[in-house]
């Protein structure tokens, strides 16, 4: 056997090792009420048996959500051809996604450094991308972000050779065809992802000209089959609908927008920090390193500037933006990966071979614990999700179709995903989750704080945190949940056990907004007690965005205004009266 045959080898053991290990977690990942609401034609209620189904769905899903026709297509293909066929194609997306970056990276055919450098691209993934559990293991998040980010480095791999001079693709009709229906696909994908291939695509072709590169037509195809998909995403009637129907074009404040913009991106900064802290670390080796070397390798660096460049230019629009998640940033932060292997691969031979080895060692140590407590905390999620299905199953055997289950055992974190129905069967995840199933309700089990609200913010989010002693860290607010302001009239949230010193109640950000709150019920054990509203009005911590308040007649009247307006309640274990 020949030394390159077991460099091959090597390499495809590493491959097939990640790829059965993320088939393991996609197994264990659960379907979520969001991908039960893509099993059905939209807004009709009738399951999708075929593709003419799909069509007629995202139709009006164009017309009416979004514009990303293409991606929520193969999410309902999915649910109507079964998960268990996506399980393995996404975990093969994945392992396509790391191959992808080494290409861009530079790797142009198998040698003694391609296993090596696969295993640090998916450490940097693991450990950089701001948000792995709802962009990798989620059917409907990983379609959106993962799968679109492997689009646009598909798309992009002919530019990629183009840089330097040269061309991947044959100059004939086939080439022209491909380009097309990778430019559409890049194009019409998320309106990140687009972002960011729109920002790559412009510094590249000033590349090109500044560098007088010849460049094949076979790109200026795909260059504008992209702006077409692009158009047809950004210009969906859906974006304009939803824009007016969420009250943005009457509340819209330019500047209050902007804050919330940079406090987002302050966050996928910290989550991300280690692709950050890494790549201008490596910045300031090859600063040193080429003070001392005769040889300088703009041309590499260049590069590696086009891509840090378009990862941190296509974040900027987004500031304005009503939603930036950190999942959006999932491609950007593929793209600092590319540049960290890129920079990497310029100075690695100024680095002593005994500290790569032992980085490497340390690394590796760390992903296999991190990875091992991600694989034993979804097989926890998985063994309840089993407890659901065999509950479901039991009481449609019986006649009962209004249905009880038990709580997830975790919350969502960077690398879990749990998107968890809600103590009111009214709850829109509870709907489409009793829909999927064919029954006519399901509730969460267990105790519960109920609130009874109305205000007139536009859209968003409340929140709840608890503190039994240790203070208001989200880690030990296990037992938060969110509740959409769709459903804001009567908030359910989930109630520890334990006695609670004080609460913090977070109201949706809003320019300016009025909340009643009439009634605050906590039910354990099937015993529902209520707060003494006036006790709670001279209780109340007023600490970001709260205007004013009062209590008037048992009723407590908040004015709020900002981008994270919230409260805390202080000494509410007091508050609770006996229940008579």
């Amino acid at each position: 056997m020949t030394y390159k045959n077991i460099t091959k080898y090597i390499l495809y053991s590493i491959l097939l090792l990640f790829f059965f290990y993320f088939l393991i977690i996609n197994i264990l990942m659960p379907l979520t009420p969001d991908d039960f609401s893509r099993a059905t034609v939209s807004h009709t209620g009738k399951k999708i048996t075929n593709i003419w189904d799909i069509v007629y769905s995202q139709y009006y899903f164009y017309q009416v959500v979004n514009g990303r026709a293409i991606v929520h297509a193969f999410v309902e293909l999915f649910m109507m051809l079964g998960k268990e066929l996506f399980n393995i194609i996404n975990s093969l997306v994945f392992i396509s996604l790391c191959v992808l970056i080494l290409i861009h990276s530079g790797f142009k055919e198998i040698n003694r450094f391609v296993g090596f450098h696969f295993i640090l691209v998916v450490i940097l993934l693991w450990f950089g991308l701001p948000s792995i559990g709802d962009t990798i293991f989620w059917l409907s998040g990983s379609v959106n972000y993962l799968w679109t980010a492997v689009f646009s480095l598909s798309f992009l791999l002919p530019f990629r050779f183009g840089i330097e001079g040269k061309e991947l693709l044959n100059n004939n009709k086939k080439a022209h065809i491909l380009m097309l229906v990778l430019g559409l696909l890049a194009g019409w994908s998320h309106e990140n992802t687009a972002m960011l291939t729109g920002c790559f695509l412009f510094f590249i072709f000033l590349y090109f000209w500044f560098g007088k590169i010849k460049i094949a037509r076979y790109l200026y195809t795909g260059a504008l089959s992209f702006i077409i998909g692009a158009l047809f995403l950004f210009l969906a009637p859906a974006n304009f609908n939803r824009v007016k129907s969420m009250g943005y074009t009457d509340n819209y404040d330019l500047w209050r927008q902007v804050k919330i913009g940079f406090e987002s991106i302050k966050y996928i900064l910290k989550s991300s920090q280690f692709i950050f802290v890494l790549f201008f670390f490596l910045i300031l080796i090859y600063v040193w390193t080429s003070k001392r070397s005769r040889v300088k390798n703009n041309k590499a660096i260049i590069q590696v500037l086009i891509y840090f460049s378009a990862a941190c230019v296509s974040i900027i629009p987004m500031l304005v933006s009503p939603e930036f998640p950190p999942r959006s940033f999932f491609a950007s932060a593929t793209f600092v990966v590319i540049s960290i292997v890129m920079l990497y691969r310029v100075i690695s031979t100024e680095i002593n071979n005994s500290i790569k080895v032992i980085s490497l060692f340390i690394l590796g140590i760390l992903l296999v614990m991190s990875m091992s407590r991600v694989y034993l905390d979804y097989n926890k999620i998985h063994k309840t999700h089993t407890v659901r299905e065999a509950l479901i199953t039991e009481s449609k055997q019986k006649g009962i179709y209004s249905v009880s289950l038990p709580k997830m055992p975790l919350a969502t974190d960077k690398y879990i995903f749990v998107y968890e129905i809600n103590k009111s069967p009214d709850y829109i995840a509870n709907g489409v989750y009793a829909q999927y199933y064919d029954l006519d309700s399901v509730v969460l089990e267990g105790d519960y704080l109920k609130v009874y609200t109305t205000d007139d913010s536009v859209a968003g989010w409340y929140k709840i945190y608890y503190d039994s002693g240790h203070s208001f860290r989200e880690k030990e607010s296990t037992y938060v949940i969110h509740a959409t302001a769709l459903d804001k009239n009567q908030l359910y949230f989930n109630y520890p056990e334990t006695e609670i010193k004080q609460l913090r109640l977070d109201f949706p950000a809003s320019a300016n907004a009025n909340v009643t709150i009439e009634k605050i019920v906590i039910n354990q054990n099937g015993v529902a007690k209520e707060i003494d509203m006036d006790k709670l009005g001279k209780n109340i911590q007023p600490v970001l965005g709260i205007l004013n308040y009062s209590v008037d007649k048992n009723v407590l009247k908040i004015s709020i205004e900002g981008e994270n307006p919230h409260l805390i309640i202080r000494n509410f274990n007091e508050l609770v009266e006996t229940p008579k």
